[in-house]
């Protein structure tokens, strides 16, 4: 398993400029009321959510506007990324059609590293346009896949060690979709290879990675729009080589500054 993140990752970390970069996307602070806190959230049934939600501030979950919106990278209203939508689609059938959503993104969009592929990608149009991305621009897609089938969907992100232990750090996304029945469920459509057996089997979850050390973390937020390092790091690139050699992360500081929660936490 560690041979496959070594092979996804580089031995660089995503220097300090990312942080005063002016990218197209606002500081992630202008996203706070976003941000899902899953762990209180998935716990609370349908029915009851906005009784939940009076009395436990400063929760503000019953709006999922910001998870069905295009945006300039998760841009679901792009017409062929409608049209792939509406191919996926299992009608009066939600769960299944984000099921065929995720596999189709995981299966049949090449992650760039294991191929080996160009370009860099990082909207969600442009992946599906060329077949292949990132982790992250995976993500871009698979959310933009389920929000035009009407799905609330988010971008999750873990911590991960390069190698077997210790530095460096990069960072690893994947996604979570609101599933009638489930509530925020996670699902990591990265692409399955030795070693990687992500999975959509809800109620459980089955992701691409485990934590293994005390500076690997599963960060607890659901956002709406990518962090903006990402996105950086993605536009940037020159090729899959150049993402290789500056995949993003997050410091113990930076994530605290986010407002960004861990959900778990290696040992």
């Amino acid at each position: 398993m560690r041979e496959a993140r070594r092979a996804e990752r580089s031995e660089r970390k995503v220097d300090s400029d990312h942080e005063n970069t002016k990218g197209k996307l606002a500081p992630l602070s202008c996203f706070r009321d976003q941000l899902v806190s899953v762990s209180d959230w998935s716990t609370v049934d349908r029915d009851h959510r906005h009784e939940y939600q009076q009395f436990h501030e400063p929760l503000n979950l019953v709006n999922f506007s910001p998870f069905l919106a295009s945006t300039p990278i998760v841009n679901w209203q792009d017409p062929a990324v409608r049209r792939k939508a509406e191919e996926l689609a299992v009608l009066d059938d939600p769960v299944q059609t984000a099921r065929a959503c995720f596999d189709f993104v995981r299966d049949q969009i090449k992650h760039s590293r294991d191929f080996e592929m160009d370009p860099a990608t990082c909207r969600a149009s442009d992946v599906l346009l060329h077949g292949t991305g990132y982790c992250y621009a995976k993500s871009h897609l698979l959310a933009a896949l389920l929000r035009a089938n009407g799905l609330p969907a988010g971008l999750c992100y873990q911590r991960l060690s390069i190698g077997d232990f210790g530095p460096p750090y990069s960072l690893h996304g994947y996604n979570a979709v609101e599933l009638p029945g489930f509530g925020w469920y996670r699902i990591d459509a990265r692409g399955n290879k030795p070693g990687v057996d992500a999975q959509f089997d809800p109620p459980n979850e089955r992701l691409a990675f485990r934590l293994q050390s005390a500076e690997e973390y599963d960060f607890e937020n659901i956002l709406a729009e990518p962090l903006p390092c990402v996105v950086t790091a993605l536009e940037s690139a020159d090729g899959w080589l150049g993402v290789l050699n500056n995949l993003p992360d997050l410091t113990t500081v930076d994530y605290h500054c986010r407002e960004l929660k861990l959900r778990n936490r290696g040992t």
